[in-house]
Formats: C-alpha cells, sequence, structure tokens
C-alpha cells in the first residue's frame, strides 16, 4: 500500500519567548539562634562608707562625728554581682539569579 500523506519539511523553524518573561530566583534561608550568658560573683564593687542616712531630723553622715563632714569616703569591696543573658537571633535569606537563556533560531532541512 502506497504513503499518501506527504510529509512537509520546513526550511526554518522559529521558537518565541513572551518578552515578559522574568528571571527565575532560588531563596535560600538560613537561620541561627544563640544564647550568650555571663555571669559575675565576687566582682569589686566601691562603696560610700559616709552615705548620710535619713531620719526624722534631718540627713546623719555616719563619720561626720570624725571630721569628715559629708565627705565621700571610698572602700573597694569584693561583693560585686553581676548577670547578662541574651538571646541573639539572625535570619539570612539568599537569592541565586539564573541567568536568562536568549531564544535561538534552530535550521531544520
Amino acid at each position: 500500500m502506497e504513503n499518501r500523506l506527504r510529509h512537509h519539511t520546513f526550511k526554518y523553524f522559529y521558537s518565541a519567548a513572551d518578552d515578559r518573561l522574568h528571571d527565575f530566583y532560588i531563596p535560600a534561608l538560613s537561620a541561627s539562634v544563640q544564647y550568650v550568658g555571663n555571669k559575675v560573683r565576687h566582682g569589686r564593687r566601691i562603696v560610700n562608707l559616709n552615705q548620710g542616712r535619713i531620719t526624722p531630723s534631718g540627713v546623719v553622715f555616719p563619720y561626720a562625728q570624725y571630721g569628715y563632714g559629708t565627705a565621700y569616703l571610698e572602700q573597694i569591696r569584693t561583693v560585686g554581682r553581676t548577670d547578662y543573658n541574651a538571646l541573639q537571633a539572625q535570619i539570612q535569606r539568599r537569592l541565586k539569579r539564573t541567568a536568562k537563556k536568549p531564544v535561538k533560531r534552530a535550521k531544520r532541512a
């Protein structure tokens, strides 16, 4: 039986793309959480020994009777104490852009 269908061959084959197409992005997300803490015990602390105390009759300075009056009398003690606590969080987003490929024309025989 003879094949009666004709095969058409095209000299050029055109491929077209919409000009409104955009490059696509591949998002990469990374997240980290950290705890930061610091404790100090027996730290140095400056204390005023002649700190005034309020009474009904007025302010009384403990060392005024020794001739110091309202003077600031320092003493360094190792009773200092401090605490520091923090939670640090970081989220980072990176975008990887893909290259836009040009539309090619292919020849057909």
